[in-house]
C-alpha cells in the first residue's frame, strides 16, 4: 500500500524509502563514529527488504543495538504520550520491567546476556552434531582399509592392461594405414572420373544457356514487333476515324459562318436605332438640370433667412436665461443672508466658553512635550551605539564570506579535477581491462589459432608452443614494422616437432575448426639475408633486419629468422625504396609507419591502425596501468587536499552563521529603537501641532468676535439693496418673453417656405436621376450591341482559320494511312521469320537437356562413390 503504483504521467515504483536522520554533535552522542546519522529502511514489491545506516547496508539488529540506551527505541518510553502512564500501570510486572529496564539504561546488557546465552545452547548443539559424527566415521574405518588394498591390486592390474591395449593399437594403426592406402587410391579415381563428368555437364548447362538466352533474345524481337504491329494497326484506325470526323467539321463550320453573317446585319441595325435613342435623352438631361438650378437657388435664400432668424431667438433665449438666472442667484443670496444673521446671532454666545476650555489643553500639551523630548534624546544615543556595532559585524561577515568563496572556488575547481582524473582513471582501468579480456580470448586472431589455444590449455594437444605473437616481445618503435612484416603469419603456431603439427592438424580436420600453419622447431631451418650486410648498413635509414629486432626465447631463434630473417627495417618510404633499388630488390623492405617493399619490386602501403594491434597489446596495458597508477596518486593527492578545504569552508561557514546571527540581533534592536524613536518624533510632533492649533484657536476666537459684530451690520444692509434689484430683474424678464413669442411666428412662417422648395428640388432630381439611368442603359445596350458585333466578326475570322488547318490536316492523315499500311506488311514478314527461329533453337535446347540429364545420371553414381570412400578414409584417420 505504501509504495507508489504509478500515474499517467510516471512510471511506478519497485520500492518505498523512508530515512530518518539525526544530529549526533551534542553532548548525549550516540556511540557511532558520524557527527549525522540517517538510518533507512527499503520495503521491495517482493516484501523484501533494506536497512541501512548512512546509505550503507546494515542488518536490523545493528539499528537496533545502536540505539539501545538512547530511549527513542520501538519499545523506549523515554517521551510519554497522553494516556501512556494508564497503559504502564495496566501492564504485567514483566512488560513494566522491560520499560523501567530501557528508561534506567541497562536494557543494552540484558539483550548482550540474551544473545551470549543463545551462543552458548547454539555451541552445545553443534558438539553434540560433532560427537554423532565422530562416533559413525569410527565404525567406517575397517571396511575403508579394506577398499584400500582392493584399490592398489587393481592399479598394478590396470597398468598391465595398459600395456596389452599398446601392443594392440599399434597392430591396429599398421592394418588401418594398409586400408588406407588401397582406399585413397580408389577414391582419387573415383574423383577424376567426377571431375570429368562434371566438366561434360559444365559444357552442356554452358550450351543450354547460350541457347536459352537467344531464345528469349528471339521472343523479345518477337513480342517487340507485335507491340509495334498492334501499335500501327491502332493508328492507322484512328487517322481513318479522323479523317471522318473532320469531314463533318467542315460541313459544320460552313453553317456556323452562314448563321454569324446573318446576326452581324441584324446588330448593326439594332446599334443605329440605339444611337438616335441615346441624344434624345442627353438633350432632355439638360433642360431638367436647368430648371433644377433655379429652384436650388430660390431653397438656399429661405435657408439663409431662416439661419438668421434662429440665430434671433437663440440670442433672446439666452438673454431670458440669464435674466433667470440673476433672478434666482439674488432670491438664494438674499435667503442666505436671513440665515445667516439668525446664525449670528446664536454663536456669539458660545465663544467666552470655548476660550476657557483650549487654556486648559494648552497646559496638559506643554508638560507631555516636555517628557517626549527627554525619551528622543536618549533613543538617539542608543541608535548610534547599534549603529556602529551592526558596521562593525557587516565588516567582519564581509571578510569571512569572501574568504569562504575563494575556498570554495578553489575548491569547486579541484573537484572538478578530481572527478576528471577519476573519470580518466576509469575509462583507462575499462581499456587495460578489455585489452586484457582480448590477451586472453585471443581477440583477433582466427578461429583455428582459437580453437588449438583451447585444446592445448584443457590438455587435449600437446607440443603447442602457443601462437608467434605471445612468443616474442618488441620494442613499441618497432611494433608496427614488426607486426606488418609478419604479416598473417603472426598468428601462425610454434610446436615443439612434426608430430605435435599432425596431432592438431587432425583434431582442426576432425572437428572442422579451419587451417592453421603450423612451425616445428625440429623441422624449421632459417634462409639468411642474401645481400652484402655491410653495404646495407651504409644506407641512409637503415635500423637493422627484422629478427635482430624481436626478443625471444633462444629455442625459437630459428623460427623468428625463418619469418623475419630476409626482411630489412627502415625508417622511410624513400630510404626503403632506393636501397631496396640499389639491391635489385632481392629481399623485403618494411618501413616503421608499415609501408613495405615487396621482394621483386612490388609496393604495399596506406593507412596502419596504430592502437591495439596484437603485437602491441601488452605493451599498451603495461602503459595504461603505470598512467593509471600515477593518476591514482594524483587523485588521492587532491582528495587529501579538498578534505582540508572542506574542513575550512566548514569552519568559515560556522563565523559567518556566527557573524550573520549577531548582524541579525544587533538590527532587530536597531530596527526596534528605530521603531521607538519614530513613535516618539511622530508623538512629540502631535503634541507641538495640537500646541499651535490650540493658540491659534484662541486668537482665531477673539478676531472672530470682531469681525462677526461688523459682518451681521454689513449683512442687514446688502438684504435691502437685493431686495430692491429682485424687484428690477423681474420686470425685465417679462419683457424678454414677449419679444421671444413675436420672433418665434416669424421662424415657423419661414420653415414652411422652406419645405415647399425643398419637395420642388426633390421632384426635379428624381427626374434627373431617372434620365441619368435610362443614358447609362442605353450606353449599355451600346456596348453590349459593339462586343456582339466584334464577336461575331471575330468568330468569322476563327471559323475561315479552322477550315484551313481541317483542309491541312486531312491531306496529312491520308498520307499516313498509306505509310501505316506500308509498314503493317513489312512487320508481319518479319514475324514469320522470327517465329520459325524460335522452333529450330526449341529443338537444340531439348537435345541438349536429355544429354545433360544422362551427365547428371553419372554424376550422382560418381559422387556416391567418392562419398563412401571419403568417409571410409575419414573414420580410418579418426581410428
Amino acid at each position: 500500500d505504501v509504495i507508489f503504483g504509478g500515474a499517467d504521467s510516471r512510471r511506478p515504483m519497485g520500492y518505498a524509502e523512508v530515512s530518518l536522520t539525526i544530529d549526533n554533535c551534542g553532548e548525549n552522542r550516540i556511540n557511532v563514529d558520524y557527527d549525522e546519522i540517517t538510518v533507512t529502511r527499503r520495503l521491495y514489491r517482493s516484501g523484501d527488504s533494506e536497512y541501512l545506516i548512512n546509505n550503507k547496508i546494515v542488518r536490523l539488529r545493528d539499528i537496533l543495538d545502536m540505539f539501545l540506551n538512547t530511549g527513542i527505541g520501538k519499545t523506549g518510553y523515554s517521551i510519554i504520550g497522553q494516556g501512556k502512564i494508564s497503559e504502564i500501570i495496566s501492564q504485567k510486572s514483566e512488560e513494566r520491567r522491560i520499560i523501567f529496564e530501557e528508561a534506567a539504561g541497562i536494557s543494552k546488557y540484558r539483550i548482550k546476556k540474551q544473545e551470549a546465552e543463545r551462543r552458548l545452547r547454539d555451541t552445545d548443539d553443534n558438539l553434540v552434531r560433532l560427537n554423532d559424527i565422530l562416533s559413525e566415521i569410527e565404525g567406517r574405518v575397517g571396511p575403508l582399509e579394506k577398499d584400500a588394498a582392493k584399490a592398489k591390486i587393481y592399479l598394478e592390474l590396470y597398468e598391465k592392461k595398459k600395456a596389452i591395449e599398446v601392443a594392440l593399437l599399434l597392430y591396429d594403426i599398421a592394418k588401418v594405414n594398409t586400408d588406407r592406402e588401397l582406399i585413397e587410391k580408389d577414391y582419387l579415381v573415383a574423383k577424376r572420373e567426377l571431375d570429368i563428368v562434371e566438366e561434360a555437364i559444365n559444357g552442356l548447362d554452358a550450351r543450354i544457356e547460350h541457347l536459352t538466352l537467344l531464345q528469349q533474345e528471339k521472343k523479345m524481337q518477337f513480342e517487340e514487333y507485335s507491340s509495334r504491329f498492334s501499335t500501327l494497326n491502332e493508328e492507322k484506325y484512328t487517322a481513318i476515324n479522323e479523317l471522318t470526323l473532320a469531314g463533318n467539321e467542315l460541313l459544320h463550320l460552313e453553317n456556323t459562318k452562314k448563321q454569324s453573317l446573318d446576326a452581324l446585319e441584324r446588330e448593326k441595325q439594332l446599334l443605329s436605332l440605339r444611337i438616335s435613342e441615346k441624344e434624345q435623352i442627353t438633350l432632355s438631361l439638360e433642360e431638367n438640370k436647368l430648371q433644377l438650378a433655379a429652384l436650388t437657388d430660390t431653397f438656399n435664400s429661405t435657408e439663409f433667412a431662416l439661419n438668421g432668424q434662429r440665430q434671433t431667438i437663440e440670442k433672446l433665449s439666452d438673454e431670458l436665461e440669464a435674466l433667470e438666472g440673476e433672478r434666482d442667484g439674488l432670491l438664494e443670496k438674499y435667503n442666505e443672508l436671513r440665515v445667516a444673521i439668525s446664525a449670528e446671532d446664536a454663536t456669539k454666545n458660545s465663544s467666552i466658553a470655548r476660550q476657557d476650555e483650549i487654556g486648559e489643553e494648552m497646559d496638559a500639551t506643554k508638560e507631555r512635550i516636555a517628557s517626549l523630548n527627554k525619551k528622543k534624546a536618549s533613543s538617539l544615543e542608543t541608535l548610534v551605539i547599534y549603529r556602529a556595532k551592526e558596521e562593525e559585524s557587516k565588516t567582519k561577515l564581509s571578510e569571512i564570506l569572501d574568504n569562504c568563496k575563494s575556498k570554495e572556488e578553489l575548491l569547486a575547481e579541484k573537484s572538478r579535477t578530481h572527478s576528471s582524473l577519476l573519470s580518466e582513471i576509469a575509462a583507462k582501468q575499462q581499456r587495460a581491462f578489455t585489452l586484457k579480456r582480448m590477451e586472453e580470448h585471443f581477440e583477433g586472431y582466427s578461429r583455428s589459432v582459437k580453437f588449438v589455444a583451447e585444446c592445448a590449455s584443457s590438455g587435449r594437444l600437446s607440443g603447442i608452443c602457443g601462437p608467434v605473437s605471445k612468443l616474442i616481445s618488441v620494442d613499441e618503435k618497432f611494433s608496427v614494422a614488426i607486426e606488418t612484416s609478419l604479416g598473417a603469419n603472426i598468428q601462425n603456431i610454434i610446436v615443439e616437432d612434426e608430430g605435435a603439427a599432425k596431432s592438431a592438424i587432425s583434431l582442426l580436420k576432425r572437428e572442422n575448426a579451419g587451417r592453421a600453419t603450423f612451425y616445428p622447431l625440429t623441422s624449421i631451418k632459417a634462409a639468411g639475408l642474401n645481400t652484402d650486410t655491410q653495404k646495407l648498413k651504409a644506407f641512409k635509414g637503415f635500423l637493422g633486419i627484422a629478427d635482430t629486432l624481436v626478443k625471444s626465447d633462444s629455442k625459437y631463434r630459428e623460427v623468428i629468422k625463418y619469418l623475419l630473417g630476409r626482411t630489412v627495417i627502415f625508417d622511410t618510404l624513400d630510404n626503403a625504396s632506393e636501397a631496396a633499388r640499389f639491391f635489385k630488390y632481392s629481399f623485403k623492405a618494411v618501413t616503421l609507419d608499415g609501408q613495405v617493399i615487396n621482394a621483386g619490386g612490388s609496393f604495399t602501403g596506406g593507412s596502419v591502425k596504430h592502437d591495439s594491434g596484437i603485437l602491441t597489446r601488452g605493451a599498451e596495458i603495461n602503459a595504461i596501468n603505470a598512467e593509471k597508477a600515477e593518476l591514482e596518486k594524483k587523485c588521492e593527492k587532491l582528495s587529501a587536499e579538498c578534505a582540508a578545504l572542506e574542513e575550512e569552508i566548514k569552519a568559515l561557514h560556522l563565523d559567518a552563521d556566527s557573524a550573520s546571527s549577531d548582524i541579525a540581533l544587533i538590527s532587530a534592536l536597531l530596527k526596534a529603537e528605530e521603531t521607538s524613536l519614530g513613535i516618539l518624533e511622530r508623538g512629540l510632533a502631535d503634541e507641538e501641532q495640537k500646541l499651535l492649533s490650540f493658540a491659534q484657536s484662541l486668537e482665531l476666537i477673539s478676531v472672530m468676535d470682531r469681525e462677526k459684530k461688523e459682518k451681521l451690520e454689513r449683512m442687514i444692509d446688502e438684504s435691502g439693496s437685493l431686495a430692491e434689484l429682485i424687484k428690477k430683474t423681474e420686470g425685465d424678464i417679462a419683457k424678454c418673453e414677449e419679444e421671444l413669442r413675436s420672433a418665434q411666428n416669424a421662424l415657423n412662417q419661414l420653415i414652411s417656405d422652406k419645405n415647399a422648395s425643398y419637395l420642388a428640388c426633390s421632384l426635379k432630381t428624381r427626374d434627373i436621376e431617372n434620365l441619368k439611368q435610362r443614358l447609362e442603359e442605353t450606353q449599355s445596350l451600346i456596348g453590349e450591341i459593339e462586343g456582339e458585333i466584334e464577336r461575331l466578326t471575330l468568330l468569322i475570322h476563327s471559323t475561315d482559320s479552322k477550315k484551313e488547318a481541317l483542309d491541312n490536316k486531312v491531306k496529312q492523315l491520308n498520307k499516313l494511312v498509306k505509310e501505316h499500311e506500308s509498314t503493317l506488311s513489312e512487320l508481319e514478314d518479319s514475324k514469320s521469320a522470327l517465329n520459325n527461329e524460335s522452333i529450330e533453337i526449341e529443338k537444340d535446347i531439348n537435345e541438349l537437356r536429355v544429354s545433360s540429364r544422362e551427365k547428371t545420371n553419372k554424376k550422382i553414381e560418381c559422387s556416391a562413390s567418392c562419398s563412401t570412400l571419403g568417409s571410409r578414409l575419414e573414420r580410418i584417420s579418426a581410428d
